[in-house]
């Protein structure tokens, strides 16, 4: 797919007889082939033949699933995956700098004056 150069892929988008070849980023293709793979893998690791389908927009009855559709629902999906991870990380690292200091303040409540006082002017300094 990335290996013919971009003449040849013009012959092959202007002789497809049903228009169905599109220019897309190496990111748009992979994330295509990901929801296209389950549909390939139930017709024997082919896609659907649109021109099969063309008439009814069906194949055997069965609708044809819409891999710009299926992609977009795939990359909301991944953003709100992500999002939730980050919201996940923000209140784990908030609730351990949380501990830290609860542990640095019992530390440093049985140690001495001067000890105290030079955490202190150590951590103004920061």
């Amino acid at each position: 797919q990335w290996g013919d150069s971009e003449e040849y892929l013009d012959y092959a988008v202007q002789s497809c007889p049903v228009d169905c070849i599109e220019w897309v980023s190496r990111k748009e293709l992979q994330t295509l082939e990901h929801v296209t793979q389950d549909t390939m893998y139930e017709a024997n690791g082919q896609l659907p033949c649109p021109m099969a389908a063309r008439a009814d927009g069906n194949l055997k009855g069965v609708p044809l699933p819409d891999a710009w559709e299926l992609a977009q629902k795939f990359e909301e999906k991944q953003a709100r995956a992500q999002s939730q991870q980050s919201e996940l990380m923000i209140r784990l690292n908030m609730d351990w700098v949380d501990k830290v200091k609860e542990r640095i303040a019992k530390a440093l409540g049985g140690s001495s004056e001067a000890l105290r006082k030079a955490v202190l002017q150590i951590k103004q300094r920061l």
